[in-house]
């Protein structure tokens, strides 16, 4: 299991980067899946966090995230050389939604087995 995490949370720091999710910004969500604590957050960040925490992680984890993610990173973009705002934002949710469903298919995989020889020796 541990395997397989992390190999989906690489797969999803490079997803966030095709994206071009700022390295704060991508940390800032690593940490979350981790549940390591995020140092030093900006005011903006905490804003982010709390208005987050209010919808719940558990939303976070279906794309039901808080409007301050795109926000942050409007705040953080280049115009003409990254996407629009609302164009990551739905890449974003995108992107979550891949690693969740990667998360879900190997849970799938290890209790139901890989293929139909598998299934048949798990009880």
């Amino acid at each position: 299991m541990r395997t397989a995490r992390s190999v989906s949370l690489t797969a999803l720091q490079a997803d966030l980067d095709d994206i071009f999710t700022t390295k704060r910004l991508a940390s800032l969500m690593l940490n979350i899946i981790l549940g390591t604590p995020v140092a030093d957050s900006s005011p903006d960040e905490l804003t982010l966090l709390q208005s987050q925490k209010e919808i719940g992680w558990d939303n976070y984890i279906t794309g039901c995230i808080s409007i301050h993610w795109k926000h942050l990173y409007e705040s953080l973009y280049t115009p003409h050389k990254h996407p629009t705002p609302n164009s990551w934002a739905a890449k974003f949710v995108n992107r979550i939604w891949k690693y969740t469903l990667s998360l879900w298919n190997h849970r799938n995989e290890v209790v139901h087995g890989r293929d139909s020889a598998e299934q048949e020796v798990i009880p």
